[in-house]
């Protein structure tokens, strides 16, 4: 399994383990070779990094981001059929768990921490995914802000590069996908968006409201340490080079680097955190299909804007080239693998009032999905 990692929100990717044959140098080479081979005949596309067009109410101005090169190879994905409870009970084995009431889709422990009653551990499950977590992740909760469409975003604040005392973020991303390789998660050709959360970061950003807007002040944490450093892994499924961004039924709803199928949070103690959502296999028919080109797309979201209606104004602030499934009935059909443009999108209404939200585009045929 080749692993690529980007170690900021910057997404660079950089592919940090390469699988060797035990044989010899030439065995590598003749691999690397017939991958190149197999490019070299394959129909690829550059696409640029930043566009800009205006319209009458609309005003593209973006960040594009998508693998170079790109290319798409049709395929099918297929639900991974996890047992949650299984893996539920490796994370908390028998000896430890606590008693619940029958047919409830969650593991606790006997134990619990600190005068607020955590639960040393906890996993919870339910449709097409599963999360775990410790009394330490529940403490530190409250410093990451991670959707990009809030006003309050902050995972960026975590971007800079760091290495904790208890090893390096590499080391740890190995023990990891390790781990989640002994729970029976596969993976292949994952992504890896990599931050990291040092204390002093989280202590500043630290914030608990109500539902009222009322700060509580007994939910903050007293006392942060370099215990409470962690590395934040988000592990992206890829098809065709793309980051796997369906609008999934459990899972993923747009595409930001947060919404990944698996988000660990790994420290000194361990695993504190490990979210599992909406996971698929992907199966290629071989059968290459041809992109267009990105001024055609942009052209399409022109005349999209163009042709509403009301006194808004739009801003294009992102494109992002991933795969999305076609709609299918059921969860457990097969589904077409399908490339898409996911724009990030800031309107403005004629009150001020400012509304972010996605809208995608076929990258193969044009059409608004």
């Amino acid at each position: 399994m080749m692993v690529k990692r980007n170690t900021s929100i910057l997404g660079i990717g950089l592919v940090l383990s390469l699988v060797l044959c035990s044989c010899s140098g030439n065995a590598v080479n003749e691999t690397q070779q017939t991958e190149a081979d197999s490019m070299s005949h394959m129909q690829t596309y550059s696409f640029p990094k930043e566009y800009s067009a205006e319209g009458e109410n609309v005003k593209l101005d973006m960040v594009v981001e998508a693998p170079d090169p790109s290319y798409f190879i049709k395929g099918k994905a297929t639900p991974q059929k996890l047992d949650y409870e299984e893996i539920g009970r490796k994370l908390i084995p028998k000896e430890e768990a606590g008693e619940l009431d029958p047919g409830t889709q969650a593991i606790v422990t006997k134990e619990t921490v600190g005068d607020k009653g955590f639960y040393k551990k906890l996993f919870m499950w339910g449709g097409e995914g599963g999360t775990y977590q410790t009394y330490q992740y529940s403490e530190i909760y409250g410093s990451l802000r991670e959707d990009e469409r809030d006003s309050a975003y902050n995972l960026y604040k975590y971007a800079e590069e760091r290495e904790f005392s208890f090893g390096t973020a590499s080391e740890g991303l190995d023990i990891v996908m390790e781990e989640l390789k002994n729970l029976g998660i596969a993976l292949e050709d994952p992504e890896v968006d990599t931050y990291y959360l040092d204390f002093e970061t989280m202590k500043e950003e630290e914030e608990h409201y109500d539902i009222d807007g009322n700060k509580e002040v007994d939910k903050y944490k007293q006392d942060w340490t370099e215990q409470d450093n962690y590395y934040l892994y988000y592990i992206h499924q890829t098809y065709s080079g793309m980051r796997d961004y369906h609008k999934g039924d459990y899972g993923p709803s747009n595409a930001q680097k947060s919404n990944a199928q698996i988000a660990v949070i790994y420290g000194e103690p361990g695993i504190i955190y490990l979210n599992i959502a909406d996971l698929y296999s992907y199966e290629s028919d071989g059968q290459e299909e041809s992109l267009l080109e990105f001024n055609e797309i942009a052209d399409l979201l022109l005349k999209h804007y163009d042709n509403l209606l009301d006194d808004s104004e739009y801003q294009v602030v992102s494109a992002r080239l991933c795969c999305d499934f076609q709609r299918n009935e059921g969860i457990t059909v097969e589904r077409e693998i399908r490339p898409v443009w996911a724009f990030s999108i800031v309107e403005t209404q004629a009150d001020g009032y400012i509304t972010k939200y996605e809208i995608r585009i076929d990258a193969a045929n044009g059409k608004m999905r």
